[in-house]
């Protein structure tokens, strides 16, 4: 079960791997506590919230501590945006991260016939765990996911229909294949 937090809540954390890109409807970030957190819509009907633009190089949040997660919305087209021919109503969702290596504006775009939630949700899809807990395993789905898809997950789907894929397997199945070669 997902817990809704504050977006501030990633001020402080090292993140080790990111999914997402432009287009998508959910990014997710990986801590190094063993923390997972989502950015996502959670789909009602006749409305549409993607990630419009990710303005920034999502590597320069990998591996440095999160100074600055603030989150801000507008009911105001950006100056420039061509808006299409059916923009009833629509909202715009601003996620601004920084690190000392950078800064990030991942910018969300929901439009809807106005009777549908156009906003995007910030959760914890799963708690820190403590570091004397994390297993053998644990640590090696996080080399895989970092060091195989160069800290950020390429969302490309594998065989077994998993959706955290660092190239042509997702790390998971790519464990299971060490896992069963180590024994």
């Amino acid at each position: 079960m997902y817990k809704e937090v504050n977006f501030s809540e990633l001020v402080g954390k090292t993140l080790i791997a990111i999914g997402g890109k432009e287009g998508d409807d959910e990014i997710v970030f990986i801590a190094n506590d063993g923390s997972e957190y989502k950015q996502y819509h959670c789909q009602g009907c006749c409305e549409s919230v993607n990630v419009e633009d990710i303005c920034g190089d999502l590597t320069d949040l990998i591996g440095s501590l999160i100074l600055k997660a603030e989150k801000s919305t507008s009911e105001e087209n950006p100056e420039g945006y061509k808006a299409g021919d059916y923009q009833d109503s629509f909202t715009w969702t601003f996620y601004n991260i920084a690190t000392v290596k950078g800064h990030v504006t991942i910018r969300w775009y929901g439009e809807s016939n106005g009777y549908y939630s156009e906003s995007v949700d910030f959760c914890q899809t799963k708690e820190a765990t403590k570091v004397e807990q994390i297993s053998k395993e644990g640590v090696l789905q996080v080399k895989l996911c970092y060091e195989l898809a160069n800290g950020i997950h390429t969302r490309h789907h594998c065989n077994c229909g998993n959706r955290w894929c660092g190239g042509y397997k997702c790390f998971m199945c790519l464990i299971e294949e060490f896992v069963d070669e180590s024994n």
